[in-house]
Protein backbone atom coordinates (compact mmCIF):
# COMPACT_ATOMS: atom_id res chain seq x y z
CA UNK A 1 0.00 0.00 0.00
CA UNK A 2 2.94 2.23 0.78
CA UNK A 3 4.13 1.71 -2.63
CA UNK A 4 0.61 3.46 -4.14
CA UNK A 5 1.08 6.30 -2.05
CA UNK A 6 4.59 6.84 -3.56
CA UNK A 7 4.09 5.99 -6.93
CA UNK A 8 0.05 8.04 -7.23
CA UNK A 9 2.12 11.38 -7.01
CA UNK A 10 4.86 10.50 -9.11
CA UNK A 11 2.28 8.99 -11.87
CA UNK A 12 0.10 12.40 -11.69
CA UNK A 13 3.11 14.74 -11.74
CA UNK A 14 4.00 13.12 -15.00
CA UNK A 15 0.84 12.77 -16.44
CA UNK A 16 0.30 17.11 -16.03
CA UNK A 17 4.07 17.65 -17.05
CA UNK A 18 3.29 15.63 -20.00
CA UNK A 19 -0.19 17.78 -20.28
CA UNK A 20 1.63 21.16 -19.86
CA UNK A 21 3.95 19.88 -22.92
CA UNK A 22 1.37 18.89 -25.51
CA UNK A 23 -0.21 21.92 -24.83
CA UNK A 24 2.62 24.31 -25.59
CA UNK A 25 3.29 22.41 -28.77
CA UNK A 26 -0.03 22.87 -29.53
CA UNK A 27 -0.26 26.66 -29.22
CA UNK A 28 2.76 27.18 -30.01
CA UNK A 29 2.52 25.16 -33.60
CA UNK A 30 -1.22 27.19 -33.83
CA UNK A 31 0.64 30.61 -33.53
CA UNK A 32 4.14 30.25 -35.11
CA UNK A 33 4.15 32.21 -38.44
CA UNK A 34 7.35 31.08 -38.55
CA UNK A 35 9.40 29.55 -41.58
CA UNK A 36 11.19 27.09 -39.49
CA UNK A 37 14.28 29.20 -39.38
CA UNK A 38 16.02 30.60 -36.03
CA UNK A 39 18.12 33.77 -37.88
CA UNK A 40 19.54 35.14 -34.46
CA UNK A 41 18.94 38.33 -35.83
CA UNK A 42 19.99 41.14 -33.07
CA UNK A 43 17.91 44.43 -32.89
CA UNK A 44 20.14 47.37 -32.39
CA UNK A 45 18.61 49.98 -31.03
CA UNK A 46 21.23 52.32 -32.26
CA UNK A 47 20.79 51.41 -35.85
CA UNK A 48 18.06 53.36 -37.51
CA UNK A 49 19.03 52.19 -41.19
CA UNK A 50 15.70 51.46 -42.89
CA UNK A 51 13.65 52.06 -38.99
CA UNK A 52 10.99 54.15 -39.67
CA UNK A 53 10.79 57.39 -37.81
CA UNK A 54 8.58 56.58 -34.97
CA UNK A 55 11.34 53.80 -34.20
CA UNK A 56 14.11 56.11 -34.89
CA UNK A 57 11.90 58.69 -31.89
CA UNK A 58 11.34 56.40 -29.25
CA UNK A 59 14.46 54.71 -29.19
CA UNK A 60 16.50 58.07 -29.03
CA UNK A 61 14.23 59.58 -26.55
CA UNK A 62 14.21 56.70 -24.53
CA UNK A 63 18.39 56.37 -24.56
CA UNK A 64 18.28 60.81 -24.02
CA UNK A 65 15.94 60.65 -20.30
CA UNK A 66 17.47 57.49 -19.47
CA UNK A 67 19.78 58.23 -16.46
CA UNK A 68 22.62 56.58 -14.75
CA UNK A 69 23.03 59.18 -11.77
CA UNK A 70 26.34 57.39 -10.66
CA UNK A 71 28.57 56.38 -13.28
CA UNK A 72 27.33 59.45 -15.58
CA UNK A 73 28.47 62.86 -14.38
CA UNK A 74 25.42 64.67 -16.04
CA UNK A 75 22.62 63.70 -18.31
CA UNK A 76 24.46 64.73 -21.75
CA UNK A 77 26.23 61.44 -21.13
CA UNK A 78 22.88 60.06 -22.06
CA UNK A 79 22.56 62.29 -25.01
CA UNK A 80 26.00 61.02 -25.87
CA UNK A 81 24.72 57.62 -25.61
CA UNK A 82 21.76 58.31 -28.38
CA UNK A 83 24.39 60.06 -30.47
CA UNK A 84 23.73 57.41 -33.49
CA UNK A 85 20.39 58.08 -33.81
CA UNK A 86 21.03 62.19 -34.17
CA UNK A 87 21.63 64.45 -36.53
CA UNK A 88 22.46 68.35 -37.00
CA UNK A 89 23.22 70.67 -34.26
CA UNK A 90 22.15 67.69 -31.80
CA UNK A 91 24.31 65.15 -32.63
CA UNK A 92 27.15 68.04 -32.50
CA UNK A 93 26.07 68.69 -29.13
CA UNK A 94 25.92 64.70 -28.36
CA UNK A 95 29.53 64.50 -29.98
CA UNK A 96 31.64 66.52 -27.00
CA UNK A 97 31.09 67.41 -23.66
CA UNK A 98 29.45 70.93 -23.06
CA UNK A 99 31.46 73.55 -20.28
CA UNK A 100 30.02 74.23 -18.41
CA UNK A 101 28.16 70.54 -18.33
CA UNK A 102 23.74 70.95 -18.01
CA UNK A 103 22.10 71.47 -14.88
CA UNK A 104 21.37 68.07 -13.52
CA UNK A 105 18.13 67.47 -11.88
CA UNK A 106 17.73 68.14 -7.74
CA UNK A 107 17.42 64.51 -7.35
CA UNK A 108 20.54 64.29 -8.99
CA UNK A 109 22.78 63.64 -6.38
CA UNK A 110 20.87 61.57 -4.04
CA UNK A 111 20.24 59.33 -7.11
CA UNK A 112 23.93 58.74 -7.45
CA UNK A 113 24.32 58.25 -3.80
CA UNK A 114 21.30 55.41 -3.84
CA UNK A 115 22.32 54.02 -7.28
CA UNK A 116 19.76 54.20 -8.69
CA UNK A 117 18.88 54.46 -12.24
CA UNK A 118 16.46 56.62 -14.18
CA UNK A 119 14.73 54.37 -17.24
CA UNK A 120 12.47 55.53 -19.69
CA UNK A 121 9.65 54.36 -21.71
CA UNK A 122 8.75 56.13 -25.14
CA UNK A 123 5.42 55.49 -26.41
CA UNK A 124 3.77 57.24 -30.12
CA UNK A 125 1.09 59.27 -29.56
CA UNK A 126 -0.87 59.28 -33.15
CA UNK A 127 0.56 58.86 -36.48
CA UNK A 128 3.87 60.36 -37.49
CA UNK A 129 4.36 63.58 -40.13
CA UNK A 130 5.83 63.24 -43.07
CA UNK A 131 6.75 66.02 -45.58
CA UNK A 132 9.27 65.09 -48.12
CA UNK A 133 12.41 64.41 -45.99
CA UNK A 134 11.35 65.70 -42.56
CA UNK A 135 9.16 63.84 -40.04
CA UNK A 136 7.78 64.61 -37.01
CA UNK A 137 6.51 62.48 -34.47
CA UNK A 138 4.65 62.58 -31.17
CA UNK A 139 5.53 60.93 -27.85
CA UNK A 140 4.72 59.98 -24.13
CA UNK A 141 8.10 59.81 -22.47
CA UNK A 142 7.54 58.28 -18.85
CA UNK A 143 10.54 58.20 -16.54
CA UNK A 144 10.77 56.00 -13.60
CA UNK A 145 13.63 55.51 -10.99
CA UNK A 146 14.75 52.29 -10.60
CA UNK A 147 16.07 51.30 -6.62
CA UNK A 148 18.76 48.62 -6.32
CA UNK A 149 16.32 46.92 -3.78
CA UNK A 150 13.49 46.29 -6.55
CA UNK A 151 11.23 49.26 -5.89
CA UNK A 152 10.06 51.67 -8.50
CA UNK A 153 9.39 55.53 -8.15
CA UNK A 154 7.51 56.87 -10.73
CA UNK A 155 9.63 60.15 -11.83
CA UNK A 156 7.48 62.31 -14.21
CA UNK A 157 5.79 62.04 -17.57
CA UNK A 158 5.79 64.37 -20.80
CA UNK A 159 5.19 64.76 -24.02
CA UNK A 160 7.49 65.88 -26.42
CA UNK A 161 7.76 67.04 -29.82
CA UNK A 162 10.39 64.98 -32.20
CA UNK A 163 11.84 66.40 -35.60
CA UNK A 164 13.69 63.87 -37.55
CA UNK A 165 15.34 63.83 -40.96
CA UNK A 166 15.51 61.20 -43.47
CA UNK A 167 19.03 60.85 -45.42
CA UNK A 168 20.80 57.87 -47.28
CA UNK A 169 17.32 55.26 -45.92
CA UNK A 170 17.98 56.33 -42.41
CA UNK A 171 15.99 58.61 -40.15
CA UNK A 172 17.90 60.62 -37.45
CA UNK A 173 16.52 63.07 -34.75
CA UNK A 174 16.68 66.75 -35.68
CA UNK A 175 15.77 67.90 -32.27
CA UNK A 176 13.22 67.36 -30.10
CA UNK A 177 10.83 69.70 -27.84
CA UNK A 178 8.43 69.44 -24.47
CA UNK A 179 4.55 70.58 -25.51
CA UNK A 180 3.60 72.18 -22.23
CA UNK A 181 0.10 70.73 -21.24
Amino acid sequence: MSRWKLLAPLAAAAVLFGGVLLVRYATSSLDSTSDGTDSHSHIDPLDPHDSPPEVVACNAISIMLSWQPGPDTSSWEALHRAAPLLTGQLAATASSPPTPLPRQVPQWSSWAAARDTVSTAVSVLGKPTIRGDTATVTVSATQTVLHPGGQITPHRRSVLTVTLAHAENTWRVIRYTEEVR
